[in-house]
């Protein structure tokens, strides 16, 4: 096992970054050694949900907007009726897929995030 000798913190640097994307400026640091570490602070992303709709629609009759039902034959035969009642998602699964923010060291004086997220710099000796 290789022990690896030297000094130890040199700077540390934080904040909070609330944009949807975008750079921080912060003091000058050697890229080669320093460190990011990030929390996201929100997410993003969506929800799907997969399976069977179940139950009933009743028609309750009347009409929207004096709409009637056309037959070819006989013209019109009756009013568009409406539609009321329950329906119930069933078995199935749902997925979620987020997205979490974070920010890297893109220059000696730049990080850059992609979303909100606290960021902590640490440079070493």
């Amino acid at each position: 096992m290789a022990v690896i000798g030297g000094g130890g913190v040199k700077s540390v640097q934080s904040g909070v970054y609330t944009g949807a994307g975008g750079t921080i400026t912060i003091s000058s640091v050697t890229v080669s050694k320093s460190v990011i570490s990030t929390v996201s602070k929100s997410s993003a992303g969506t929800v799907a949900a997969t399976g069977n709709i179940t139950g009933t629609l009743s028609p309750s009759g009347g009409t929207a907007r004096n709409s009637y039902w056309y037959n070819s034959l006989e013209g019109n035969v009756g009013t568009v009726p409406t539609y009321s009642g329950t329906r119930a998602l069933s078995a199935g699964t749902t997925s979620l897929i987020t997205k979490q923010y974070s920010a890297v060291i893109t220059n000696a004086t730049t990080i850059t995030a992609d979303g909100p997220c606290e960021w902590q710099v640490i440079e070493y000796s």
